[in-house]
């Protein structure tokens, strides 16, 4: 967590946090990923596995993706469901800033390997199939124009629709966002309970 808060020399906001880990067994030391596509079957196979299992660690960053009016939830204009209706289509990319976020922690990581003494150092590719937080589209928020539920989770065009979960939330953090996320299900539960003989029931 040494760089997860906001350090404006840094050139973007908030930070990332860091999780060192194994590369796990013999399979896992000659994929693809994180090593790169490398030619190492046949004679080197053996020689690799031993080079890198139970020798090689690495970091996962978990960087904070900040909102980005770009990124949204649209109506596909040509895939359909079984019903004859539009399907969800997600348009995400990260932000210039986010990129830069990421550059300077994949650098500064790189550089406590060396010191630890790493005989050779990969800087993976940006991976798309790891454990991803499915987070905003329902944003929270006082204003009907900028957000779809408020603090409670009541949306605020159908006064009996309530949404509980990580879509309501405006950002992400660098933190797994379970436990969050059930306190917020908690505690907009409660809320709904306490309120339930005054519940508004749209014409």
């Amino acid at each position: 967590m040494q760089f997860y808060e906001t350090d404006q020399s840094r050139g973007f906001r908030r930070g990332a946090k860091w999780a060192l880990a194994t590369s796990g067994g013999p399979l896992a030391a000659v994929q693809d990923y994180p090593w790169g596509e490398a030619d190492f079957w046949g004679d080197r196979f053996h020689a690799t596995v031993l080079e890198r299992m139970e020798r090689s660690a690495f970091w996962g960053i978990f960087s904070e993706d900040l909102p980005d009016e770009n990124n949204r939830v649209l109506l596909s204009p040509d895939v359909r469901d079984e019903r004859g209706l539009a399907v969800p289509k997600l348009v995400y990319r990260y932000s210039d800033e986010t990129d830069r976020l990421l550059r300077w922690h994949e650098t500064r990581a790189a550089e406590s390997l060396e010191a630890a003494g790493a005989r050779q150092i990969y800087v993976a590719p940006r991976n798309r199939h790891t454990g991803w937080h499915l987070l905003g589209t329902a944003r929270m928020g006082d204003d009907p124009a900028s957000s779809v539920v408020d603090g409670d989770g009541r949306c605020h065009d159908v006064a009996n629709l309530f949404i509980f979960g990580g879509s309501t939330w405006p950002t992400s953090s660098a933190m797994n966002p379970t436990a969050t996320i059930a306190a917020l299900a908690l505690r907009n539960t409660e809320r709904l309970i306490a309120a339930r003989r005054k519940q508004e029931v749209p014409a």
